[in-house]
């Protein structure tokens, strides 16, 4: 019997992926604030057009540390969120701390 009988001893590990952790964009809180507070300000195509500039660079941020597209959509969805439950608070806040006396 050979070495070349057992494949065994022909076999090498797979090398082991290296994962990069992400630093969650809901935890962006500041950039969250901002991209919220500009939003409130805009209306129709310049929200839009806005928001379409924020997901792009988000998107090539998160391609460029290696994130697969999956992550990288999960990671934009959520901050998504994050800044509508933003507009609502500061629309909130606006409303009931800006009244009249």
């Amino acid at each position: 019997m050979t070495t070349d009988d057992l494949p065994l001893f022909g076999w090498t590990p797979p090398a082991p992926r290296r994962q990069v952790l992400l630093f969650p964009m809901i935890n962006r809180v500041g950039k969250i604030r901002h991209v919220a507070k500009l939003l409130s300000t805009k209306n129709g195509d310049d929200a839009d057009l806005y928001w379409r500039q924020i997901r792009s660079g988000l998107q090539k941020q998160l391609e460029r540390v290696g994130a697969t597209q999956h992550e990288i959509d999960t990671e934009i969805r959520a901050f998504f969120q994050a800044v509508q439950a933003e507009l609502v608070r500061i629309t909130y806040f606006d409303r009931n701390n800006g009244g009249a006396a």
